[in-house]
């Protein structure tokens, strides 16, 4: 296989949202939705 790099800016054309790890891995979250925790995440920008 052969991957591609992206150096420098070249990254920046890709948007990604920071998802709080407790979102995922906790108990007391197991509830929720996943459309829940993304729309969290992008609360949190």
């Amino acid at each position: 296989m052969n991957f591609d790099y992206f150096y420098n800016g070249e990254a920046e054309r890709f948007n990604f949202l920071k998802v709080p790890e407790i979102l995922v891995d906790g108990e007391e979250f197991k509830g929720l939705s996943a459309e829940a925790i993304i729309l969290y995440s992008m609360l949190l920008r």
